[in-house]
């Protein structure tokens, strides 16, 4: 391989993982923060928070692997990606698929609760969502046989992924950014909590939308793919980080705004909204499980 074709191919590699282990560091503290702050929360809580942690623990490993076995021991040099992917770099890509999936389901659940069970809403977001695991997972599938990241069917796979996901993150924080806007009644407290919650919403889902965009702008450009790597790779980063920025939020909302609950699992201190109705009664709470 000439120095120009490995310099195309794993310089952007490097620039990714080089993201993802500051992100990695987000997710270390983060996790660590939820635990020390919420000991009361449900044990499926704990369970996902946990199980998010290890999958990520697990793809900033294997991202390690492939670029120290590259970079350092090949010397880039016997690896071609145009024919030979490692398998621990497609695993990495399912890893990323199916944890933003499972963090797109959680967030999908909010929906759900705010809105009183709509059901065409939810329905929409969960085929995007489902499409986008299908799709990324089909990519993994056919480059393990085939080993072709280039072809039409690696092309079209990848680029539905990112379609999918970026339709269901965008659905997700418009959704809830139109909730959180309904529900303003002109309490100072009430009002005070939506505008945290709003701009949370509004910077977790505008970051995720544009590394969606980035990537899927980068695959049909016709260019070489594998500038579409540091926005892959950092995409379970940033949704892991999103979900656990969610939760930890609680405490700094609760104690500017409602005092010290010691409420189990309370997220969100706002009443269901049905989908046409006013503002809703701030009395009510959503749990984080």
């Amino acid at each position: 391989m000439d120095f120009t074709v490995s310099q195309t191919e794993w310089g952007p590699a490097l620039i990714g993982i080089t993201i993802c282990q500051a992100l990695y560091g987000m997710t270390l503290a983060q996790t660590g923060f939820y635990f020390l702050n919420y000991p009361r929360d449900s044990i499926y809580t704990k369970a996902l928070i946990l199980g998010l942690f290890f999958f990520d623990t697990f793809h900033i490993s294997l991202l390690g692997y492939v670029l120290w076995g590259a970079l350092l021991e090949e010397r880039a040099l016997t690896i071609n990606l145009r024919l030979d992917v490692p398998w621990q770099l497609l695993i990495s890509s399912a890893i990323t698929y199916s944890v933003t999936f499972v963090v797109q389901v959680f967030f999908l659940t909010r929906v759900w609760k705010v809105f009183d069970r709509p059901r065409l809403l939810v329905s929409v977001i969960a085929s995007f969502a489902l499409v986008a695991l299908g799709a990324g997972m089909t990519f993994v599938i056919h480059n393990l046989i085939e080993s072709a990241t280039q072809d039409k069917m690696s092309n079209m796979s990848g680029m539905l992924a990112l379609s999918g996901s970026l339709v269901c993150d965008v659905t997700i924080s418009a959704s809830l950014l139109f909730y959180f806007q309904r529900s303003r009644g002109g309490l100072k407290s009430t009002d005070d909590i939506l505008y945290k919650l709003t701009m949370l919403t509004a910077n977790t889902g505008l970051l995720n939308s544009i590394v969606s965009v980035v990537a899927l702008a980068v695959y049909q450009s016709g260019g070489n793919s594998f500038k579409a790597f540091p926005s892959h790779f950092i995409q379970s980063k940033l949704h892991v980080n999103c979900l656990l920025a969610t939760l930890n939020a609680r405490a700094s909302i609760q104690a500017s705004d409602i005092g010290e609950s010691e409420s189990d699992e309370q997220t969100w201190p706002l009443h269901p909204l049905s989908i046409g109705s006013g503002s809703g009664d701030a009395n009510s709470s959503i749990t984080a499980s």
